[in-house]
């Protein structure tokens, strides 16, 4: 004989069973329609946020362009900025009455930040066109003088002044900074005389003293010229103590018609 009681409490059980199982079945597939629902929006979204590696990508990837020297399309200035990028030209760079580059990749002259546009360059307040005399004169050690003209060399003078590049220290309350450089007896004196302010580059009269006057000796005018220039160089950074030897020269000079 049957148990009724028990054939209904079997048939109760299995069906809570195949309840439960159905509802199992019914939240996983919920739970992944959510899933792609929210793989979805979050790809979608501006504010998704990538994984580690590829942040680390995106980071080093600016780097990379943050640290590359911007390349202007012109190549007359390319060609001057294109001499900091091998060793060979950075030997014909004057770094010291021209332009340098910081370990920041800026550039200066003296005391003050240089940027190059497509066709100026800006320096503190001021910006000035590209001119190739005026560029040998802040690049080079060794400017081609057939290029630089006489208004090429005002300029740099008051670049010079500008920037404090002509004192020790690029301060200035520094005293001036003098070499016996090509660069700086050929350009960087006269850049100073030709733009005036009122500082005298040369004496006005002999100085009397109880030193015997030394006279001087020579064969070539160019040799006179030289040390005229090294002197005024001497007067420049405020030693005075030639001046009875410039003035010997300069009447030297014009005694053999040399300078009027």
């Amino acid at each position: 004989m049957i148990d009724n009681k028990k054939f209904i409490d079997n048939e109760e059980l299995l069906e809570n069973k195949e309840f439960v199982e159905e509802n199992e079945m019914v939240e996983k597939r919920k739970f992944m329609e959510s899933e792609e629902e929210l793989m979805s929006d979050e790809s979608d979204s501006n504010d998704f946020t990538p994984s580690p590696n590829k942040t680390l990508r995106l980071d080093n990837s600016k780097k990379k362009k943050l640290n590359k020297t911007k390349q202007l399309n012109n190549p007359l200035i390319n060609d001057y900025l294109d001499m900091f990028k091998n060793k060979s030209s950075k030997r014909d760079l004057d770094t010291a009455f021209g332009v340098r580059k910081m370990a920041n990749k800026s550039f200066q002259i003296g005391n003050k930040k240089i940027e190059f546009e497509e066709d100026k360059f800006i320096l503190g307040d001021s910006s000035y066109p590209y001119e190739i005399g005026l560029l040998e004169l802040i690049f080079k050690n060794y400017p081609t003088g057939d290029l630089v003209t006489s208004e090429n060399l005002k300029t740099y003078g008051k670049i010079i002044k500008a920037t404090n590049a002509h004192r020790k220290f690029y301060r200035p309350e520094e005293s001036m900074r003098v070499n016996k450089s090509s660069k700086y007896l050929n350009y960087v004196v006269k850049a100073l005389e030709v733009t005036g302010d009122g500082i005298p580059f040369l004496p006005k009269y002999m100085v009397t003293n109880n030193s015997q006057v030394q006279y001087t000796h020579w064969d070539d005018p160019n040799e006179l010229v030289d040390r005229l220039r090294i002197l005024v160089a001497e007067r420049l950074a405020g030693n005075n103590n030639h001046d009875n030897e410039i003035l010997s020269i300069i009447e030297e000079l014009r005694e053999a018609e040399i300078i009027y």
